[in-house]
């Protein structure tokens, strides 16, 4: 037998005076909407985590970001304050060093002199070595009073060691350099006599790195001045000289 169907009316009426039903259908929405705002503000939650994750990334990128260009331009501008600094140094070194110049593959004439136990010592004689170099072999005219201080320096072969001279005035320094063209031709006992500037440590390797760089081609030329290094690029006449105080100035091999 087919269920009483209710009429709207009738149920209206149940709900107005059955408290019992009011609370049954409150109980219904109340656990449908529970669920639902549960599964909502789970939702929301999630959503807000993954956003506050987010903003929190971002402004750590951005904090680290900003720390680490100020660390790398703090270590830029204290590399170049040490820069400049070993700079200065190097040419105060230079500067108190322009007297000298070095002397390679000349052999030393001997010289006898009586020695403490009333003998005879024979010792090398640098100055008469050196003055008969710049006086016979390249025409110049330089005297005794001229040489300050000479000095043997090592050399790995221990052959026709390197002879470092200081002379008197920057004069008489500059004339010799500038004859020593004459000597390109020239030879003692079958080996080649060369005048170099004295330079400071810094220079010499610097030199020596760039002595490379044109023996591989990469550069023209490359000499010294007054103790400092200058390189060419090529040989074109509007390629200028430049000026080389750190390995950063010369172009990679």
């Amino acid at each position: 037998m087919a269920k009483k169907s209710i009429k709207a009316e009738d149920l209206l009426d149940l709900i107005q005076h059955d408290d019992r039903i009011i609370d049954a259908i409150m109980l219904r929405i109340e656990a449908k909407l529970t669920s639902t705002i549960e599964k909502i503000m789970d939702k929301l939650a999630t959503a807000m985590m993954e956003k506050t994750e987010v903003i929190i990334d971002q402004k750590l990128d951005q904090k680290l970001q900003t720390l680490t260009a100020q660390f790398n331009d703090k270590i830029s501008e204290e590399a170049k304050q040490n820069q400049h600094l070993r700079t200065k140094v190097d040419e105060l070194e230079t500067y108190q060093i322009l007297d000298y110049l070095i002397i390679h593959g000349l052999t030393i004439s001997p010289s006898v002199s009586p020695d403490e136990n009333n003998g005879l010592h024979q010792q090398a004689d640098l100055p008469g070595s050196l003055l008969a170099l710049f006086n016979e072999s390249m025409g110049l005219t330089v005297q005794d009073v001229d040489i300050v201080k000479t000095q043997l320096m090592l050399n790995k072969s221990k052959a026709h060691r390197p002879i470092l001279v200081q002379f008197a005035n920057r004069r008489i320094r500059d004339c010799i350099l500038s004859a020593r063209k004459g000597l390109k031709h020239y030879q003692v006992g079958g080996s080649r006599v060369f005048i170099n500037e004295y330079l400071t440590h810094r220079n010499a390797e610097l030199f020596a790195e760039a002595r490379k760089l044109v023996k591989q081609k990469v550069l023209y030329a490359t000499w010294t001045r007054d103790g400092r290094i200058f390189i060419k690029s090529s040989e074109s006449s509007t390629d200028k000289p430049k000026k080389v105080t750190s390995m950063s100035d010369l172009p990679a091999s």
